[in-house]
């Protein structure tokens, strides 16, 4: 099996690909409703194409759908870079969800097993990282997830710290 360099990326959904809250996940990327869905998506599928970075999903709707199932309802162009994802800092329980782990947890746990050497997280939460590691995490602010400007700015800086 041959090793894959690429940089990682770890990213959240909601709040980051897309407004928290904005309804029920549309079965068809493509249509119309789903264009309008993940219309935050575009100019990062953009950046990640750009710098042939894949992606690691770090996301609660892992709790409601497998890998696969969510890999039909990305956007094509995020689909085809998904490569895995961490486990989930949540289980279901019958009294709603249980906290298990940070996110920065099931990330390093990720990479520790992954062997990774370049990877950054893209996550509206931010919440016990190590100070050596915060220069790897963009946090955008959720209302606006990755359709401001600044933020994509920022997760430019970091791959391109990456690349060099």
């Amino acid at each position: 099996m041959e090793y894959d360099e690429r940089t990682r990326i770890f990213i959240n959904l909601e709040g980051v690909l897309v407004p928290p809250r904005v309804g029920p996940l549309p079965d068809e990327p493509t249509s119309e409703e789903g264009l309008h869905y993940w219309r935050w998506s575009s100019a990062f599928a953009e950046m990640v194409d750009l710098f042939d970075a894949v992606l690691v999903i770090r996301s609660s709707w892992l709790l409601n759908w497998t890998l696969d199932e969510l890999r039909e309802k990305l956007p094509p162009a995020l689909a085809m870079r998904m490569v895995g994802a961490t486990d989930p800092i949540a289980s279901l329980r019958l009294s709603g969800l249980f906290r298990v782990a940070t996110q920065y947890e099931v990330i390093a746990r990720y990479v520790r097993l992954h062997k990774l050497v370049n990877w950054c997280v893209v996550d509206d939460r931010s919440e016990d990282w190590p100070e050596m590691e915060l220069w790897r995490q963009i946090s955008p602010h959720p209302g606006m997830g990755l359709s401001d400007h600044a933020t994509l700015a920022e997760l430019e800086l970091v791959l391109r710290r990456m690349a060099s």
